[in-house]
């Protein structure tokens, strides 16, 4: 999903589904994984994302300002809706912002705050939308594809020359999977076929024709604001939701 390397260690088993590293660029996957065509089962796919949305909540305004400081123009494409925090946030602050998503309650559910700027994305998903954007946005959603290289190929067509993606992963990296490994509520063969880690991530972007502008640290969250949980993994001095978030500017066309 990463380099293209075949083969990988096992780590873990977890559900039922083997969980490997890649050799060649530590990226960790599921293999073999769920059957294409069939859906995980009744509440599956909220399984482990609570704390990335509560922190999505949090940074929503970090995010969009960080956005709109990089990015040239105001026409954004969200791409997978995940808590739906930054998403209202940018239309907040004045962001034509344009949403594709598999679910079509999860769309609906929006079409008071963005109209007819909704699309319902296919399987297999085809070429995204009403481009070229300024800005694509992928919050918690490129570790659900079978084919993150294919999504974010897909994502690069629908930039501009120079447009910038902002992607946020759960980081298998992070101190929550190095003290919690199988048990990290993240780790959900079922519905999450990929964890990144710099390294696979930054070698991901740079062959679907991306460069890393910085990757992004938000702040401690204010105490009156985060959950027990988030301020324990922020005095263990590390990020509360155990997330890698970067900013990448299209640079060139993705190797194909």
């Amino acid at each position: 999903g990463a380099c293209g390397a075949a083969g990988g260690k096992e780590l873990f088993r977890k559900q039922g589904f083997a969980v490997r590293r890649c050799p060649e660029c530590s990226h960790v996957y599921v293999s073999p994984r769920l059957a294409s065509g069939l859906e995980p089962p009744a509440g599956e796919n909220d399984a482990g994302l609570a704390p990335f949305f509560a922190a999505e909540r949090l940074y929503a305004a970090v995010v969009c300002d960080l956005v709109g400081e990089h990015c040239e123009g105001r026409r954004w494409l969200h791409y997978g809706l995940a808590g739906g925090h930054i998403l209202r946030e940018a239309v907040a602050r004045g962001a034509q912002v344009y949403a594709a998503d598999e679910s079509p309650d999860a769309l609906e559910a929006l079409r008071p705050v963005l109209g007819r700027r909704l699309w319902q994305v296919g399987r297999p998903p085809g070429e995204l939308p009403w481009g070229p954007h300024d800005a694509v946005l992928l919050q918690h959603t490129a570790e659900l594809f079978r084919d993150p290289r294919n999504a974010l190929e897909r994502a690069s067509r629908a930039l501009r020359p120079g447009g910038l993606l902002y992607l946020a992963v759960p980081d298998i990296d992070s101190l929550q999977f190095r003290m919690l490994g199988r048990h990290w509520e993240a780790v959900s063969p079922v519905l999450r076929w990929h964890y990144f880690g710099r390294e696979s991530l930054e070698r991901l972007l740079a062959d679907c024709g991306f460069a890393v502008v910085e990757w992004v640290e938000h702040p401690p969250a204010p105490p009156s604001l985060a959950a027990p949980w988030m301020q324990l993994f922020r005095g263990l001095g590390c990020p509360e939701a155990g997330e890698l978030a970067v900013l990448a500017r299209r640079v060139g066309d993705p190797d194909r």
